[in-house]
């Protein structure tokens, strides 16, 4: 799984760059983890139509060497914090990075 991500990623197929954070350290909210895109793009459709708080945040689809990241830009650090909250509350997994 590793090596196949990489050489996607060498050969340009995964080109989409997350936007930045505009809410400063601490606005991101990592929804979840997947082996790829598809898996990542489920999950935000599923979370955003359950939470519009989630949908309300900009999206972002981060490439790592294991995998996908789904996360998500809040406008500033105490959002992030009260979106992971609502998702927890709700069973959901998440937590802001840092």
């Amino acid at each position: 799984m590793y090596q196949t991500l990489r050489q996607i990623a060498r050969v340009g197929v995964i080109t989409e760059t997350p936007p930045k954070p505009t809410g400063g350290t601490g606005s991101i909210v990592q929804l979840g983890a997947f082996a790829n895109k598809a898996q990542a793009e489920r999950a935000w459709s599923a979370l955003s139509a359950r939470f519009p708080s989630v949908a309300g945040m900009s999206k972002m689809i981060v490439p790592f060497p294991g995998g996908i990241r789904l996360r998500a830009s809040a406008a500033s650090p105490a959002d992030a914090k009260q979106v992971c909250q609502t998702l927890k509350a709700a069973g959901e997994n998440c937590f802001v990075a840092q």
